[in-house]
This record gives structure tokens, sequence and C-alpha cells, in this order.
């Protein structure tokens, strides 16, 4: 039988074509298969609202210190608050830790808190906040066009020359710029190729983090070499250019004020913050609401996406998600 945590089957079932038309039995139909049931105090209820129920699974998982499901965030169903993922939304979406991921146990390769345990305030007098605490690292100066959204299955040679000409202009215009947080242009460089495949590679089965093959992939693409003799050299250059084809797929290469080199979801705009919460694996982009921030989706950073920012004693602030 297909017995897992509850968090680990919602995020296998946010990649399926589930048939269950009623909202509520995105949620009940696995509760079954929940090895951790009996802690979540999740009863049935076809009384209940879609909303109603969404909130109460993704709050009791948070209270457990999880914050995983925080990266399936963004897709926003009306009368959900953003940081409940909208369970009944678009299927097949994967978020940035999954391409990184490391499926038997549902943890993603990235420990942007350096394995800081979550701080999740009680529910107060307002359920549709949530009060997490983290660190606000920078705010979005600059954001790029977005990358069409094209699989493999769709690329033609036309359309891989303009994918090519996507990724020379959105490395170009970052590895160009002087900035605080890549102080060389080897630093620079470094950031734009490895933030457009999430710094990691895959031989094999399992994605290794970024090293010479990668970067040498990326040269060729970027020098039109697709007529190279080195067949070892080809095929890196075609590894590199699926890889970032599928992690990009969707998204806008942006800059923040410190001049760190990122990826963030369509959405993302000039103004939006980027913060990362104790307990959370990658960086979040948030939006300065009213009553609080409003969750945008994840964002590739390279430079923290291994706890750089834990690494010395840190100001901690708590933000309300709304």
């Amino acid at each position: 039988m297909y017995f897992k945590p509850l968090r680990l089957l919602l995020q296998e079932a946010s990649k399926a074509e589930l048939e269950a038309t009623n909202p509520l039995d995105k949620i009940y139909a696995l509760l079954n298969l929940a090895t951790d049931l009996d802690n979540l105090g999740i009863e049935v209820y076809y009384t209940v609202s879609a909303t109603r129920l969404y909130a109460k699974v993704a709050r009791t998982i948070y209270n457990q210190g999880d914050l995983a499901l925080l990266a399936y965030c963004g897709d926003i169903a009306p009368g959900l608050p953003s940081w409940i993922p909208n369970f009944s939304g678009e299927r097949g979406y994967i978020p940035i830790r999954e391409h990184c991921e490391y499926a038997q146990t549902g943890t993603s390769a990235f420990d942007a808190s350096l394995g800081k345990d979550a701080i999740v305030a009680p529910e107060g007098d307002n359920p549709r906040v949530l009060r997490l605490h983290g660190v606000m690292v920078d705010t979005i100066t600059y954001v790029d066009v977005m990358r069409a959204k094209v699989g493999r299955d769709e690329v033609t040679p036309n359309i891989k020359k303009h994918m090519i000409q996507w990724l020379r202009r959105a490395c170009g215009t970052f590895d160009s710029v002087e900035c605080e947080a890549y102080p060389t242009a080897e630093v620079r460089k470094e950031a734009a190729w490895k933030t457009l495949i999430l710094d990691h590679f895959r031989f094999g089965r399992r994605p290794m983090r970024a090293d010479l093959e990668a970067e040498k992939g990326y040269n060729a693409l970027l020098n039109d070499q697709e007529d190279i003799s080195e067949p070892e050299v080809a095929r890196l250059a075609d590894m590199y250019f699926s890889q970032m084809l599928d992690i990009t797929n969707g998204t806008k290469p942006f800059r923040t004020s410190k001049g760190y080199f990122r990826l963030g979801r369509w959405n993302v705009v000039e103004g939006d913050d980027i913060v990362v919460f104790l307990g959370c694996e990658v960086p979040l982009v948030l939006r300065k609401e009213q009553s609080g921030y409003k969750l945008i989706g994840k964002a590739s950073v390279h430079g923290i996406m291994y706890g750089k920012f834990f690494t010395h004693a840190q100001h901690l602030t708590s933000l309300d998600l709304c």
C-alpha cells in the first residue's frame, strides 16, 4: 500500500490528475493513506467549506514545524489566503524544491534556513493570518522578461534558437552589472549559469551539485557550438539545455538591490521582497499588503540556497502572511 505522511501525499497529488470532482475529496481521499492521521486531528465533514478544510490542513502541518507546503503556494484561489496551497488547483505544478528533491523522504536538496526550526505563532484572532519568523534578505529592483512556456516535446530548431537567445540575454543582463552580492565578473557568471539549473546537474537518476561539466555545457550553448566536434561537449550542452528548459519554464530572472540573481514565478514584480523563514528550505517572494504580506511564490537565489544568511547571527523578524 501507498502509506506516507499527509504532506508527502499532498505533494505527489499536486503532480497528478485526480478524478475527484468535490474539492473536499482532494484531502479526504488521502486521509486513509496518511501515516500521521492520528496526529492531525482532521475528520471528514462534508458540511465544511473547502476554504476552511484547506486552511486547517495547511496550518496543522505548519504547526508541526514543516513548512514545505509554502513552496506550493502562489496559485491563489478566490477566498484563500496566500499561505494555503490551492489543493484543487492546476495539476502538474512542480516547484523549485522538487527539481532537486530526495523522493524517498520528500526533502529538498536546499536548506536556505540552515536547519533552523520553524517558529509558527499560535492562531490569533484572524485565522486568515499565518505569522512566521525569518530574515528579510533583499528587495527586487529589476525583473527581466518571462521565459516562454515550452516543454521538451515542443522544441524545434527555431524554438531552441530563441531559447538560447533568452538564455544569453538573461545571463548577459546580470553578469555585466557590478554588485555587492557577486563582486567579480567570474562570480557573476557562475551565479547566472548555476541559477538557471538550480545549481544541480543531472547525471543518472539523481541531480548532483553543478560543476565543470555543467559549465562546459553552458559555454557551448552560449557560443553557438551546436556543431562542435567533441561528442562529450555536445552531450553536455544538450543536457544543460534540457535541464534549463525544465527549470526555467514560465519563470522570470530578476535582480535585487544587492545584485542577487534569482529565478521567480511569472508574477514577481519590482518592489517585492525576498525572505527566508526559519524551517523553510527555499527563499520566498512576498508582497507588502495593508494587512501583512502576500506570498507570491518561491525563488531560486544563488548564494543563499544553503543557509548563507544563517551562518552568523541574524536579526529575525516576524511577518504576517495573509
